[in-house]
C-alpha cells in the first residue's frame, strides 16, 4: 500500500510539474509577444522622430543659408539650437516612459504566474 501511495505521490507531482511548466512558458510566450510589440512601438517612434527631426534641421539650414546678416544667422541659429535641445528632451522622455511601460506590461504575465505558483507552494507546505 505504501508502494501504491508513493507512486500516486510521484505521479502526481509529476503531473503538477509538467502542468506548471506549461503554464510558465505560455506565460513567458506571452510576455516576449509583449515585449515585441512594444519594441515595435518604440522603434516607430524613434523612427518618427529622426524623421521630424531631420526634416527641421533640412528647414532650419535652409533658413540659415537665406540669412542676410551676421545677426538674423545668429538669431536663427540660437533658435533652431533651442528647439532642437527641447524636442530633444521631450522625445527622450516619451522613449524612456514608453520603455518603462514596455518592461512593466512585458513582466507581468511572469510576475502573475509567479505570485500563484508562490501562492500554491505556501498552502501546499502549510497543509
Amino acid at each position: 500500500m505504501t508502494k501504491a501511495n508513493s507512486n500516486t505521490s510521484f505521479d502526481k507531482m509529476t503531473k503538477d510539474a509538467a502542468d506548471s511548466s506549461k503554464v510558465q512558458m505560455d506565460a513567458a510566450m506571452k510576455s516576449g509577444n509583449i515585449f515585441m510589440k512594444g519594441f515595435e512601438d518604440m522603434t516607430q517612434t524613434y523612427m518618427a522622430f529622426a524623421q521630424k527631426t531631420a526634416e527641421k534641421n533640412a528647414q532650419a539650414l535652409k533658413t540659415m543659408l537665406s540669412c542676410k546678416t551676421l545677426n538674423e544667422f545668429t538669431d536663427v541659429q540660437n533658435k533652431w539650437a533651442q528647439q532642437s535641445f527641447d524636442d530633444f528632451m521631450k522625445s527622450t522622455t516619451q522613449l524612456s516612459e514608453l520603455s518603462v511601460k514596455v518592461a512593466t506590461d512585458a513582466m507581468t504575465p511572469i510576475n502573475d504566474e509567479l505570485g500563484k505558483s508562490l501562492k500554491k507552494a505556501t498552502q501546499s507546505m502549510a497543509a
